[in-house]
């Protein structure tokens, strides 16, 4: 019987103040794995944000107006939760988002509550970076509806040689590519959209002093204005989304998005530099 505490789903531009206080945590796991686990309640979904989200990347207006790639601004203050738990031993600036992975399972009720179990698991290594993955699945009235797997990255010091690794092209039919026009002020849009308020991406000191020429977009703006676009064309929605985030791109700056069918109902896409040398984010949709 699971016994954990139900507490509710906090909004992430409360959690986002806390965010630094976890600096100086030690990144050490001990001997054994670490897992973490918490369970969060929202009594109902902001529809607000959810047509805000909707309008503000243009989705395909279908029979059930809920993209899929609106779980995750649901699932990431419910990660965020978990990872300011003190009993988290990673700090959270510096963090990387890697890869994400959502699915949907059975239709998904605006009108109904969730709960959304969320699990957080490192692989303990004595040396060399840390690859924490945080799991929240969702449930209504006890039926598991959707769930989200993200991967993540702690850098670590480490006695071996770094070897570095080019990201490879997607190689699938592109039926269509757009260039995209990213200004400045589009981090800003994005954080007041999702509550996702981390400075590297909207202002160009704390970039800087995180490692960057210049502040980067979101990851997920990215990956929600990709699935927007391939919606729009198929006239589909869709039931699951994995992608794999390669490099930041820079703020301002532009960005080629490609996509193409690979398999039956599966649509591949990409996101690089114009000239397709350096790749962004990879990834599939299926419906």
């Amino acid at each position: 019987m699971d016994t954990t505490e139900i507490t509710p789903l906090p909004s992430l531009n409360r959690l986002s103040s806390s965010v630094f206080t976890t600096l100086f945590r030690s990144k050490q796991i001990g001997k054994s794995d670490f897992s973490l686990n918490r369970i969060f309640h929202l009594e109902k979904i902001d529809q607000g944000q959810l047509e805000r989200y909707i309008n503000f990347f243009g989705f395909y207006a279908g029979d059930a107006s809920f993209p899929l790639s609106y779980l995750y601004l649901m699932a990431q203050p419910a990660q965020a939760a978990l990872m300011l738990d003190k009993a988290f031993p990673l700090p959270l600036p510096g963090i990387v988002h890697l890869n994400n992975r959502l699915s949907l399972l059975s239709s998904i009720d605006l009108n109904k509550s969730f709960t959304l179990k969320v699990s957080a698991f490192i692989e303990a290594k004595p040396e060399g970076s840390l690859f924490p993955i945080v799991t929240v699945d969702f449930f209504q009235q006890e039926e598991k509806i959707a769930t989200c797997e993200s991967g993540y990255f702690v850098r670590r010091k480490s006695s071996g040689k770094k070897k570095k690794r080019k990201a490879e092209a997607f190689s699938f039919p592109v039926v269509r590519e757009e260039l995209w026009n990213l200004p400045a002020r589009t981090g800003k849009e994005y954080a007041r959209l999702s509550g996702d308020t981390n400075p590297i991406h909207t202002s160009g000191l704390f970039a800087r002093l995180a490692g960057f020429k210049r502040r980067i977009i979101h990851g997920w703006y990215s990956l929600s204005r990709g699935v927007a676009t391939i919606e729009k064309h198929t006239g589909e929605q869709f039931r699951a989304i994995s992608v794999d985030f390669k490099k930041p791109v820079l703020l301002p700056g532009d960005a080629l998005f490609s996509f193409g069918p690979t398999e039956k109902n599966e649509v591949s896409f990409q996101l690089s530099d114009e000239a397709g040398d350096l790749i962004f984010l990879t990834g599939k949709v299926h419906y």
